[in-house]
C-alpha cells in the first residue's frame, strides 16, 4: 500500500464515509485492489492531507483490524508498511512547535524552513518576523534582491500556516507574456479568445484555500493592477469570456526585487495596490550581508551536487573559503550555487577545487555618502583629465570650478594620483591554494 502511493501517486487509502470539511474522521474503511481489508481506528483525529492526484494519512497512533481471519497475514503485512510510511513520512511533512523558540535557538533545518540555510542574525529576524506572519493570513511583500530565497521565504509562509495542507501556487509575473498574464491569473472560457479550445482555470482557482505567490510583482501590467486589488480586497473574479462572478479564500504573498515606491511615484505602480500588497513588508537580506552564512552554504551545496555526482567531497583549502568569504557575490546565493555546482564538477579527489573567481562582476553598490559622490566624482574627472588639474580642458574647467577649489577639495578628500592608482591595482585574491586543508564541516562551523 505504501508502493502505491510513493511510486504511483495513488491513494493509499480510500474511504466511502460522510464527506467533512477538514477532511478528519475517527474510522476508515481500508481498500485494496477493490477488496475490504479491514478498518483503520486510533485515538486521535486522523489528518488527511489531500492534493490533485494523491491522498496521504500521517499519524503515529494508528491501528489496523482486519475484516476477517483469513486476511490476517496480509493485514500484518499492510501495517508494516503503513508504519515504514510514517516513519519516512517524517523527511516530507514536519509539523511546526507549537511555541515560538526564541531568536537564535529554533532549528533552521532544511525540513522545517524549506531549504532556508543559515544561521545569521540578520537572516534569524527574517525568520522570526516568518513564524509571527504566518498563522495570521495577512498579505506578505517580500523585498529582496534577485538571488536572495524570496520564493523560498514564501513557501515557508506557506508551511508555517493553517494553509499548510492546501496549495502553494507560483506565478513569475515578467516570465509570462502580456496578452497571457490575464488568464494565467483568472483563467478562461472556451472560445474566449482566438486559441481558447477549451476552459481553463487560473492561479486563483488552483490556489483556492491555499497560497498563492506571485514573484516579480513590479513587472505586472498597469491595466491588470486594478483587478488584483479586486482580488485582494473582495476574493472574487470573473473568468476571460465569463459573467460569472468566481469567489475565492487565497492568501497572497508577492515578492520583488524593485523598488516599488519609485514606481508609485512614476506612476508605473498603483499607489492603493501597493498598500494593499505592503500590509507586512519582509527584507531578504543579500548575500553580502551574510558572510557568516556562506561555509554553512558552501558545505549544503557540496553534499547536494557531491551526491547527485556521486562524489565524496570533505575537505576545502583555507585559501579557499577565504576567497569565497571576500567575494561580494552580486548575484547572492543563486550565484553561489552555480559556482559550488563548478567547483564539484572540477574536483577529482576529497578536497573541494575552488575555480577563479569571477571578476568582471562588480558588487551592486551600496547608497553611497555625499561625501564618497563627490570623492568617486572628482577621481573620475581627474583621471578623464590625465590628471591635469588646471588649463583649458584640465579637470577644474570639466568640474566648472576654480584649479584653487579643487584642490583644495582634493586635499580634505584625500585625493592624489598616487593613492588612486594603488587603489585600482589592489585585488581581491581567489583559488585554492594553499597547505592547509580543513575538512569542509570544520571549515564550515556547522554540520548539514
Amino acid at each position: 500500500m505504501a508502493v502505491l502511493m510513493f511510486d504511483r501517486s495513488q491513494p493509499i487509502i480510500k474511504s466511502d464515509g460522510r464527506p467533512d470539511p477538514d477532511h478528519r474522521a475517527r474510522g476508515l474503511r481500508l481498500v485494496h485492489r477493490g477488496s475490504e481489508r479491514g478498518t483503520m481506528k486510533q485515538d486521535t483525529q486522523i489528518d488527511i492531507s489531500s492534493a490533485e492526484d494523491h491522498s496521504v494519512f500521517r499519524d503515529g497512533m494508528c491501528m489496523l483490524r482486519p475484516a476477517d481471519c483469513g486476511r490476517t497475514h496480509e493485514m500484518r503485512g499492510s501495517t508494516l508498511s503503513i508504519e515504514l510510511l510514517a516513519q519516512s513520512s517524517s523527511r516530507w511533512y514536519m509539523e511546526p512547535s507549537q511555541e515560538p523558540q526564541p531568536s537564535g535557538r529554533y532549528d533552521l533545518s532544511p525540513n522545517e524552513f524549506e531549504g532556508i540555510i543559515g544561521s545569521c542574525q540578520s537572516l534569524r529576524r527574517v525568520l522570526d518576523q516568518v513564524r509571527i506572519v504566518a498563522p495570521t493570513g495577512a498579505t506578505v511583500l517580500i523585498e529582496g534582491e534577485t538571488g536572495t530565497g524570496k520564493e523560498l521565504v514564501a513557501r515557508a509562509i506557506h508551511m508555517q500556516s493553517e494553509r499548510r495542507n492546501c496549495p502553494f501556487v507560483k506565478l513569475n509575473c515578467a516570465a509570462i507574456p502580456r496578452d497571457l498574464l490575464e488568464s494565467e491569473l483568472f483563467g478562461h472560457e472556451k472560445g474566449a479568445f482566438t486559441g481558447a479550445v477549451m476552459q481553463r482555470i487560473g492561479r486563483f482557482e488552483a490556489a483556492n484555500r491555499g497560497t498563492l505567490f506571485l514573484d516579480e510583482i513590479g513587472d505586472m501590467p498597469k491595466e491588470l493592477q486594478s483587478k488584483l486589488l479586486r482580488v485582494l480586497q473582495e476574493q472574487e473574479f470573473e473568468r476571460l469570456g465569463s459573467a460569472y462572478t468566481h469567489r475565492v479564500d487565497v492568501r497572497v504573498v508577492a515578492a520583488t526585487n524593485q523598488d516599488l515606491e519609485g514606481l508609485v511615484a512614476e506612476k508605473q505602480f498603483r499607489m492603493d495596490l501597493y498598500y494593499r500588497l505592503n500590509v507586512f513588508p519582509l527584507a531578504i537580506p543579500p548575500l553580502r550581508q551574510r558572510l557568516d552564512d556562506i561555509p554553512m552554504l558552501v558545505a549544503h551545496f557540496v553534499q547536494k551536487f557531491g551526491q547527485r555526482m556521486s562524489k565524496q567531497i570533505s575537505k576545502i583549502s583555507r585559501d579557499g573559503m577565504d576567497a569565497l568569504m571576500r567575494y561580494p557575490w552580486p548575484g547572492n546565493i543563486r550565484e553561489l550555487q552555480n559556482f559550488i555546482e563548478r567547483a564539484v564538477v572540477l574536483s577529482t579527489g576529497d578536497m573541494l577545487q575552488v575555480p577563479p573567481l569571477p571578476r568582471h562582476l562588480p558588487a551592486k553598490a551600496e547608497p553611497m555618502t555625499l561625501k564618497e559622490t563627490e570623492l568617486d566624482h572628482i577621481q573620475r574627472v581627474l583621471e578623464e583629465s590625465n590628471w591635469i588639474v588646471g588649463g583649458k580642458f584640465g579637470a577644474a574647467a570639466r568640474l566648472g570650478i576654480a584649479r584653487t577649489t579643487l584642490l583644495s577639495r582634493m586635499r580634505k578628500l584625500g585625493i592624489s594620483r598616487e593613492t588612486a592608482v594603488s587603489s585600482k591595482h589592489s585585488t581581491i585574491p581567489a583559488g585554492n591554494s594553499g597547505t592547509n586543508t580543513p575538512s569542509l564541516l570544520a571549515a564550515t562551523g556547522a554540520e548539514q
